[in-house]
């Protein structure tokens, strides 16, 4: 739909000017018979201004045939009036249209003659006005979002395949000569809303393989949110081995300055984070309180007995390009980020790519089970544990706590 100005001082030509453009369809039409009618249709925004030449300042006044050019220069000097778009010119006038053609070209405004006995002026007319409309409905078609829901996990296993034991119907999908294997499926909500979704692994673990991963998840299917599941290494003290961690302020371990301090090499931290929205942090802040669903979650786990209760923790988690295994360092990112509750390689990669997208922009959002204490007493048991809980508080989240209005 593009929002149309028609602005003539002839009633009939405006009429049929209308009748034109309805019969494409897609423009709604506002008409302005003179120029002080017209500064005041834009003060608002339109795709098209369809203007005579031959135009009076005010309604009853004479009309001056270089009013048009006039206005249009006026239109493009105002701070006060909003530039259509486009812009078309017609008149009646030929000796109008040479006298001022070359200056209407210079703006780039197409002149059309119009001419009662023809139809030709009408052929003209319809080829641009739906070049434009086709050309909106494209732009506006790139501007929704296509999927409901992405799922990227770092592994395919256990990760991704805890992922697809949800009960969505999965199918595997390829896009083009993409090499990455997807996999849609869909669910329905108790609101009776069915949600869209496609799931993947990447390729690699790190922050250059999520932050690729989560672009062509953007462009092949522009999802609302960008949900990643999976394992990650929990702060002592902070956490516990199979709690449940929702990142509410993602940043890269990386980001600060390598210095030298005494001899030695140092390093200065510059965090610069991501937050999660404000009204996911407060879904999630209820939630944790929730005992009945976060029992439910860790009844639906079907291998190995974990001791006591599922606990959610949310809070800061710190993402870096190698794998953790020691307890010191993580002493260290904690002094410059005192609430951190994990540590991972990815989720900083998917926040940050969201924030940076054309719109409309994904909501990323990170849950992951704690495996380890991101030192070198690594507890490969707990991993296939920590990925189910992970996806099963995805799979909650999306029946539950998304808007897909």
């Amino acid at each position: 739909m593009i929002k149309v100005l028609i602005l003539d001082d002839n009633a009939a030509k405006a009429v049929k000017i209308t009748e034109i453009l309805n019969s494409i369809g897609g423009c709604k039409i506002e008409t302005a018979c003179d120029l002080v009618s017209a500064r005041l249709a834009l003060q608002n925004a339109f795709d098209l201004l369809i203007l005579d030449m031959n135009l009076p300042e005010r309604f009853n006044q004479t009309p001056k045939e270089d009013l048009g050019l006039v206005f249009v220069e006026e239109i493009k000097k105002s701070h006060r009036l909003k530039n259509p778009s486009s812009i078309i010119g017609l008149s009646e006038y030929e000796d109008i249209i040479k006298r001022y053609s070359r200056e209407f070209e210079k703006n780039g405004i197409v002149l059309i003659k119009y001419d009662i006995k023809s139809i030709d002026w009408q052929d003209s007319l319809k080829e641009k006005v739906r070049y434009l409309v086709k050309s909106s409905e494209e732009v506006n078609q790139e501007k929704n979002y296509k999927y409901d829901v992405a799922i990227i996990a770092a592994l395919r296993s256990p990760e991704l395949d805890s992922v697809l034991e949800l009960p969505y119907n999965w199918e595997k999908k390829k896009m083009g000569n993409d090499i990455t294997n997807y996999n849609i499926g869909s669910v329905v909500t108790g609101k009776n809303h069915s949600v869209k979704i496609v799931a993947t692994a990447l390729p690699q673990m790190g922050l250059v393989a999520a932050a690729y991963a989560t672009a062509k998840m953007i462009e092949f299917f522009r999802p609302k949110y960008i949900i990643m599941t999976g394992i990650c290494g929990g702060v002592k003290g902070a956490v516990s081995l199979g709690d449940l961690v929702v990142c509410d302020f993602s940043f890269d371990l990386g980001s600060g300055k390598i210095i030298e301090n005494d001899g030695e090499e140092g390093f200065e931290p510059d965090y610069r984070g991501i937050p999660i929205s404000t009204e996911l942090r407060e879904e999630f802040i209820e939630l944790k309180a929730n005992k009945d669903v976060l029992r439910k979650i860790k009844d639906s786990w079907r291998g190995n007995s974990i001791n006591g209760d599922l606990d959610l923790k949310i809070g800061p988690v710190g993402s870096g390009a190698a794998v953790i295994a020691n307890s010191s360092y993580t002493s260290k990112i904690k002094s410059h980020s005192r609430k951190l509750v994990a540590i991972d390689m990815e989720t900083y990669s998917i926040y940050y790519s969201c924030s940076q997208t054309s719109s409309p922009k994904p909501i990323p959002l990170s849950i992951k089970g704690v495996c380890d204490f991101a030192d070198n007493e690594k507890n490969d048991n707990i991993q296939k544990y920590c990925s189910h809980i992970s996806a099963a508080l995805a799979d909650h989240v999306i029946k539950n706590m998304l808007s897909y209005d």
